[in-house]
């Protein structure tokens, strides 16, 4: 919408003029050729163009259903010796800086208006006050409004959280206010609720991990505590603190019924097995986690061993090997890893979550558990009702550690070679250029036990609400959940041809290579290790959107990446052993996976 100074004038003495007249040309055009509907058009715009942006709202009333201002100046008193092309001060035309200051103009808004803005800009122009100040008159005359500011932003955005929050806001916006979306109903925001309290958890742990550690005076709340408090300071979330109760009950029922997978990880000689012991409750138990929305049992339990352990054990676990039990009346799903290395470096890479990571020997333990008197128990060891969630697994493993024994015996191989089925390339594909746990055989202890329970490890972000301001807070390093596994379909042909040159055929590879395709999921409701959306609130319905339950992102959930094909070769072998037939039948099956 170009504005210009005709016959010499200056181009701000019409700007609103030209602005608008341009506006209404630009919707008619669309309209009279079918290309809108006129009920249903939105503007906006970044720093200039919000400034244009939330003209067009003041002075063009019912042109568009709704607005979107990024980084504006709103107010042109805050830059009175000139701004853009405008060479006059404040005080040689005053009444043109009025005319041009969307602020004194807050009362003639009608349609909702979405304002964001990076909180630390240093553009002498559009300063984070000009948005404050915008919002807080919006807000005094009754209007629809929002207000974003993105923390340790400038003027423009860059941090790919912040751009994803960005998107998420105007997204959420347009889809409430432009395709008139209904808001929740009451039912609907008490469900919703529910799911938040994944959100306050993580805020809780958040609490713990980098306030309560670092300041003593502070007080060391639980979780029902915290959410007390919270609900109390929350605008949004006080109408529902007579209902905190219930809500609180009801997540911790959601919480039981949500199925875990895990991993026994047993060594090369089969007679040991990995345990890790929790970090408040000091039960020992095997590497398990809650499975996530679209997550298989099998991808779950690899995550789980990784974050827990920080050792990849995708070429050890044998993915047709698995029981399922009740561990306090929660499903779970072991699956079994055989081989494993003891001189493995162990290191958990969540936070406040394992306190200590220890090979025991299974046939003693099972004697310990069994053990009616302190002289039948180990020395030194937790006592049995230590290993609870051990317990209903551990007949289990002595059983098929035995048939593998007894393979052994029979093939004369060691048992830790012994592989059942190991994951498949195609089950959990990898990619060169995600990172990995590394899992090369470093000299180190068997044993690990936490050291610094308040050493900072890599973080993600954390989200506060006060009234309509959303603050975004990032800490450290954020390894995106969203980004998981992915298939170089060259590097499958090439493990594939080199399978094939025994046996007289030669595979064919591609002419052009396929690019890595990454697979994300989307967040659907009732799952737990998912990134949440945001928090929002609407002016007039003062109810909370879409807020889907998450993992530990808050400094202690890092997403789990798998190796990549061409490392995990070995694994992939031994299923290409056999026949030439077996080989075609599993490079056919294979190919048309990647291609799917």
């Amino acid at each position: 919408m170009p504005i210009i100074g005709p016959n010499g004038d200056d181009a701000n003495d019409t700007f609103v003029e030209q602005l608008v007249a341009s506006a209404k040309a630009a919707v008619d055009f669309l309209v009279s050729n079918g290309y809108a509907d006129r009920e249903r058009i939105a503007i906006g715009g970044h720093s200039y163009g919000a400034f244009m942006t939330a003209n067009l709202l003041c002075h063009a009333p019912g042109l568009f259903c709704c607005g979107i201002a990024r980084s504006g100046a709103y107010n042109r008193t805050l830059t009175p010796f000139g701004f853009q092309n405008e060479q006059r001060t404040l005080w040689q035309a005053r009444d043109i800086y009025v005319r041009l200051s969307p602020y004194l103009y807050a009362n003639q808004i009608e349609a909702p208006l979405l304002l964001i803005h990076g909180d630390d800009d240093d553009n002498p122009g559009t300063y984070p006050l000009q948005s404050e100040r915008f919002f807080q008159a919006l807000k005094g005359h009754g209007k629809i409004a929002r207000l974003v500011l993105l923390p340790l932003e400038s003027h423009s955005y860059q941090a790919r959280e912040s751009v994803l929050h960005v998107l998420a806001e105007m997204d959420s916006w347009l889809k409430r206010w432009c395709l008139n979306e209904q808001p929740p109903t009451a039912h609907q925001s008490l469900s919703r609720l529910k799911r938040l309290f994944f959100t306050i958890e993580e805020a809780h742990w958040f609490y713990l991990d980098f306030y309560r550690d670092h300041n003593t005076k502070l007080p060391a709340l639980s979780l029902p505590d915290f959410a007390s408090r919270l609900f109390e300071q929350v605008e949004f979330l006080r109408p529902y603190v007579q209902h905190l109760g219930r809500l609180f009950a009801d997540f911790q029922a959601y919480k039981r019924e949500v199925p875990t997978a895990g991993v026994a990880m047993l060594n090369e000689n089969l007679d040991k097995v990995l345990l890790i012991r929790s970090w408040q409750r000091q039960q020992w138990s095997f590497p398990k986690g809650k499975i996530a929305k679209g997550e298989t049992h099998l991808q779950c339990a690899i995550r789980e061993a990784t974050e827990e352990t920080g050792f990849d054990v995708s070429n050890y676990i044998q993915a047709d090997t698995y029981v399922d039990a009740q561990v306090h009346a929660r499903p779970c799903r072991l699956f079994m890893a055989i081989g494993v290395p003891e001189s493995a470096s162990f290191q958990p890479l969540v936070r406040k979550e394992v306190s200590e990571i220890r090979w025991f020997s299974v046939l003693p333990l099972a004697r310990h558990l069994r053990a009616t008197s302190e002289n039948d128990r180990q020395p030194d060891w937790p006592a049995p009702t230590k290993f609870q969630a051990v317990r209903p697994f551990l007949h289990w493993i002595r059983n098929v550690t035995k048939r593998l024994r007894q393979v052994r015996k029979q093939t004369g191989t060691s048992p830790g070679s012994i592989a059942l089925r190991t994951v498949s390339d195609t089950d959990l594909p990898g990619t060169d250029e995600t990172p990995r746990v590394d899992t090369r055989h470093q000299p180190t202890s068997p044993h690990w036990a936490s050291q610094a329970a308040g050493q900072q490890m890599e973080t993600a972000s954390f989200e506060s609400s006060q009234g309509n301001v959303v603050h975004r807070y990032a800490n450290a390093l954020y390894l995106d959940p969203l980004r998981h596994f992915s298939i170089d379909r060259q590097q499958l042909l090439a493990i594939f041809e080199e399978a094939f040159a025994n046996h007289g055929h030669e595979a064919q590879r591609p002419a052009q290579p396929r690019k890595d395709a990454v697979v994300n999921r989307s967040p659907q409701e009732g799952c737990h290790f998912q990134p949440k959306k945001y928090v929002c609130l609407d002016e007039r319905t003062s109810v909370v959107s879409d807020t889907y339950p998450s993992g530990r992102c808050s400094g202690r959930h890092l997403s789990f990446m798998s190796a990549s094909l061409r490392e995990r070769r070995h694994s992939t072998r031994h299923l290409l052993d056999g026949t030439t037939g077996r080989v075609r039948r599993y490079l056919e099956t294979s190919i048309s996976k990647v291609q799917r």
